[in-house]
């Protein structure tokens, strides 16, 4: 396999750079439609109190937000059934992610320590 020319790495910059402000927009449409339904609610259990659902709103996205940074990753795990798979189990697959993560050049490969149950 090759390394990576220069081209190549200009063009995942590019990807990077794309992909960040999809996401800052996917966010903040999230936020506005949040904003719109807290608005309509808020008008349609108390005319005049839109403001009032808006400031829900508000608040549920923020706490949303957070919990989607601070835990998303533990929460699709839980979602998917993943499990850490013991080198007694699988030793191929051991072996295979620590040949990825030296070729990667990465100091440790990423694990999830499950509560046992």
């Amino acid at each position: 396999m090759k390394p990576y020319g220069m081209w190549e790495l200009i063009e995942v910059n590019k990807r990077i750079e794309v992909n960040k402000r999809r996401t800052l927009l996917l966010f903040l449409l999230m936020g506005v439609c949040l904003w719109a339904l807290g608005f309509f609610f808020g008008e349609a259990i108390t005319p005049g109190g839109g403001w009032w659902g808006v400031l829900v709103a508000t608040v549920g996205w923020l706490i949303m937000s957070w919990v989607s940074y601070a835990h998303g990753d533990s929460l699709l795990l839980n979602i998917a059934d993943a499990w850490e798979v013991p080198p007694e189990l699988h030793p191929q697959l051991i072996n295979i992610v620590e040949e990825m993560r030296i070729a990667a050049a990465v100091s440790s490969a990423p694990t999830h320590r499950w509560p046992s149950a």
